[in-house]
């Protein structure tokens, strides 16, 4: 079967939010890298969030999210332009700082965490956390190791760089890199920074889709 993980991830997604994290409605919600907005589309609709900010470092993808879903700040639904792997009070590019005062009761991090998993990241996170507070993410788990090849699109882990190369044929024009977080790495740096796993979900399939793990963390 051809397994586009980009179109299908938000499958993923809502089976986790509703499987896995089990929100509930009226609560503030942080979406971080959320890409064009497919995720915060399902949010809104299904949770109907008291508070919710999306965040992705590329500009054109902001964009777009506003001009299909508006920027309603006084709402307390809006987009922001943001490296999160920066310092998030001194980024030049950011039209506005983050209201720390306004506390997650539900973070999601949907294909992003391995661009800005950094200890000032989690520093930074822990500013608009409370204990409590939740996050919805998935990181490349070891199945990595072997590498998968799927109609024409693939995926592998360079030990010596230690990183994950991927290509994913219907929409990359060539092969792309990213962090790769192993198992022991992550579970060290969120339990630094007093978070802990609540709940694990693997796919269950021999597909490409089965190479990622989804997490549920609690702070405490």
């Amino acid at each position: 079967k051809y397994f586009n993980i980009i179109y299908e991830a938000l499958e993923y997604v809502e089976k986790s939010l509703s499987g896995l994290l089990e929100p509930d409605i009226k609560k503030n919600w942080y979406d971080f890298g959320c890409g064009r907005g497919k995720v915060s589309k399902y949010i809104r609709k299904n949770y109907h969030p008291f508070h919710y900010l999306g965040i992705d470092i590329d500009f054109n993808n902001i964009l777009h999210c506003i001009k299909k879903y508006g920027n309603n700040i006084n709402n307390k639904e809006y987009y922001l332009p943001l490296d999160l792997s920066s310092d998030w009070d001194n980024y030049d590019k950011s039209w506005y700082n983050l209201d720390y005062n306004v506390k997650a009761d539900y973070i999601i991090c949907n294909f992003s965490l391995m661009h800005f998993c950094t200890e000032k990241f989690w520093e930074q996170l822990n500013k608009l956390s409370l204990k409590g507070t939740k996050i919805l993410l998935n990181l490349v788990n070891s199945k990595i190791e072997k590498r998968i090849d799927v109609d024409g699109s693939y995926m592998y882990l360079d030990k010596e760089k230690d990183k994950i190369k991927y290509f994913f044929s219907y929409i990359h024009k060539k092969e792309m890199t990213e962090k790769y977080i192993s198992d022991n790495n992550f579970k060290s740096i969120i339990k630094k920074f007093n978070w802990k796993i609540k709940k694990l979900y693997q796919p269950k399939s021999k597909g490409i889709e089965s190479y990622y793990n989804w997490y549920i963390l609690e702070k405490y």
